[in-house]
Protein backbone atom coordinates (compact mmCIF):
# COMPACT_ATOMS: atom_id res chain seq x y z
CA UNK A 1 0.00 0.00 0.00
CA UNK A 2 2.96 2.40 0.77
CA UNK A 3 4.39 2.10 -2.73
CA UNK A 4 1.25 2.04 -4.41
CA UNK A 5 0.46 6.13 -3.73
CA UNK A 6 1.81 7.65 -6.88
CA UNK A 7 1.73 11.09 -5.23
CA UNK A 8 4.62 11.72 -2.68
CA UNK A 9 3.02 13.49 0.26
CA UNK A 10 2.17 13.81 3.60
CA UNK A 11 -0.04 11.10 3.42
CA UNK A 12 2.64 8.54 1.80
CA UNK A 13 4.33 7.84 5.94
CA UNK A 14 0.93 6.58 6.84
CA UNK A 15 -0.61 4.19 4.25
CA UNK A 16 0.66 0.69 5.02
CA UNK A 17 -1.29 -2.99 5.37
CA UNK A 18 -2.17 -3.50 8.77
CA UNK A 19 -0.29 -6.84 8.37
CA UNK A 20 2.30 -5.23 7.20
CA UNK A 21 2.29 -3.20 10.51
CA UNK A 22 2.10 -6.44 12.46
CA UNK A 23 4.87 -7.93 11.25
CA UNK A 24 6.83 -5.18 11.30
CA UNK A 25 5.97 -4.80 14.93
CA UNK A 26 6.53 -8.23 15.98
CA UNK A 27 10.30 -8.57 13.64
CA UNK A 28 10.82 -4.78 15.85
CA UNK A 29 10.07 -6.23 19.35
CA UNK A 30 12.08 -9.72 19.13
CA UNK A 31 15.59 -7.47 17.92
CA UNK A 32 14.96 -5.33 20.63
CA UNK A 33 14.84 -8.46 23.20
CA UNK A 34 17.01 -10.24 21.48
CA UNK A 35 19.63 -7.13 21.46
CA UNK A 36 18.56 -6.19 24.91
CA UNK A 37 17.90 -2.44 23.39
CA UNK A 38 17.41 0.18 26.24
CA UNK A 39 14.15 1.50 26.02
CA UNK A 40 15.23 5.27 25.57
CA UNK A 41 16.96 3.78 22.38
CA UNK A 42 13.94 2.02 20.92
CA UNK A 43 12.38 5.34 21.80
CA UNK A 44 14.37 7.95 19.88
CA UNK A 45 14.52 5.30 17.11
CA UNK A 46 10.65 5.28 16.77
CA UNK A 47 9.95 8.91 17.04
CA UNK A 48 12.87 9.27 13.83
CA UNK A 49 10.43 7.23 11.71
CA UNK A 50 7.58 8.85 12.43
CA UNK A 51 8.93 12.06 12.33
CA UNK A 52 10.49 11.42 8.79
CA UNK A 53 7.59 9.59 7.84
CA UNK A 54 5.25 12.86 8.13
CA UNK A 55 7.58 15.28 8.08
CA UNK A 56 9.91 14.63 4.55
CA UNK A 57 7.49 14.16 2.08
CA UNK A 58 6.62 17.85 2.93
CA UNK A 59 10.39 19.18 2.37
CA UNK A 60 10.03 19.18 -1.47
CA UNK A 61 11.83 21.69 -2.97
CA UNK A 62 15.15 22.12 -1.10
CA UNK A 63 17.65 24.08 -3.29
CA UNK A 64 19.70 21.74 -5.88
CA UNK A 65 23.02 22.87 -3.65
CA UNK A 66 21.43 22.25 0.12
CA UNK A 67 20.09 18.68 -1.15
CA UNK A 68 23.49 17.38 -2.47
CA UNK A 69 25.24 18.38 0.37
CA UNK A 70 22.34 16.71 2.99
CA UNK A 71 22.50 13.78 0.99
CA UNK A 72 26.12 13.28 2.74
CA UNK A 73 24.76 12.93 6.23
CA UNK A 74 20.26 12.03 5.99
CA UNK A 75 18.17 10.86 3.29
CA UNK A 76 16.67 13.68 1.41
CA UNK A 77 13.29 13.75 0.06
CA UNK A 78 14.35 13.87 -2.75
CA UNK A 79 16.33 10.83 -2.29
CA UNK A 80 13.75 8.64 -0.96
CA UNK A 81 11.55 10.01 -3.56
CA UNK A 82 13.59 7.35 -6.00
CA UNK A 83 13.03 5.03 -3.63
CA UNK A 84 9.00 5.40 -4.63
CA UNK A 85 9.44 5.38 -8.29
CA UNK A 86 7.62 2.96 -10.49
CA UNK A 87 10.86 1.58 -12.15
CA UNK A 88 11.79 -1.62 -10.56
CA UNK A 89 15.56 -0.93 -10.39
CA UNK A 90 14.40 2.62 -8.87
CA UNK A 91 12.36 1.15 -6.12
CA UNK A 92 15.31 -1.19 -5.06
CA UNK A 93 17.38 1.68 -3.68
CA UNK A 94 17.29 4.23 -1.57
CA UNK A 95 16.62 2.18 1.45
CA UNK A 96 17.26 4.43 4.36
CA UNK A 97 14.61 6.35 5.78
CA UNK A 98 16.58 8.92 8.31
CA UNK A 99 20.75 8.12 7.11
CA UNK A 100 22.20 7.51 3.98
CA UNK A 101 25.10 5.59 4.64
CA UNK A 102 23.80 2.16 4.24
CA UNK A 103 22.73 2.41 0.99
CA UNK A 104 26.13 4.11 -0.19
CA UNK A 105 27.79 0.88 1.30
CA UNK A 106 26.01 -1.92 -0.04
CA UNK A 107 25.69 0.14 -3.66
CA UNK A 108 21.89 0.61 -3.46
CA UNK A 109 21.93 4.26 -3.94
CA UNK A 110 21.04 6.33 -6.51
CA UNK A 111 20.93 10.21 -7.01
CA UNK A 112 18.28 10.66 -9.57
CA UNK A 113 16.24 8.54 -11.35
CA UNK A 114 16.54 7.88 -14.75
CA UNK A 115 13.58 10.13 -16.48
CA UNK A 116 15.16 12.66 -13.96
CA UNK A 117 13.28 14.54 -11.43
CA UNK A 118 9.55 15.70 -11.42
CA UNK A 119 8.83 19.49 -10.61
Amino acid sequence: MHHADTDFDVTTGTRFHPIEILLSTAIKVAMVAAIGAPAIAVMAFEVLLKRHRHVQPRQRHLPVAVDRWLRLFVVTPDMHRVHHSVVVEETNSNFGFNVPYWDRLFGTYRAQPAAGTPE
